[in-house]
C-alpha cells in the first residue's frame, strides 16, 4: 500500500497444512513462536514509525492501513473455540 502497488490474492494459503507444517518446523516451541510474534510487532512499529510523508498525506490509503491495524480482534475471537478444541486434542495426545 506505501508504495501504490497492492498484492491481489483470494485464497487462504495460511491454511495450507504444509504451511503450517513449516512453520511447526521453523518455530518448534511456544516460546519460540512467542519471540517471533514480538520481533514482527517490533518490526511493524518500526515501519509505522517511518512511513513515508507522501504516504501519510494520502488520507485514502493512511486510513485502510490504519483500519487493518487497528480493528477489532472479531477474526481471532471468530476462531476461539477452533482453537481450544486443538488445543485440548493435542494435549490429550501426550
Amino acid at each position: 500500500m506505501v508504495f501504490s502497488e497492492e498484492r491481489f490474492s483470494d485464497g487462504y494459503g495460511e491454511n495450507l497444512q504444509a504451511y503450517i507444517e513449516a512453520t511447526v518446523t521453523a518455530y518448534p516451541t511456544l516460546k519460540d513462536l512467542v519471540l517471533e510474534l514480538k520481533r514482527n510487532y517490533a518490526e511493524t512499529i518500526g515501519i509505522l514509525e517511518r512511513l513515508p510523508e507522501e504516504f501519510v498525506a494520502r488520507k485514502g490509503s493512511f486510513w485502510r492501513l490504519s483500519y487493518n491495524l487497528l480493528q477489532d480482534p472479531y477474526h481471532y475471537y471468530s476462531h476461539k473455540e477452533q482453537m481450544q478444541a486443538a488445543l485440548d486434542i493435542a494435549r490429550a495426545k501426550k
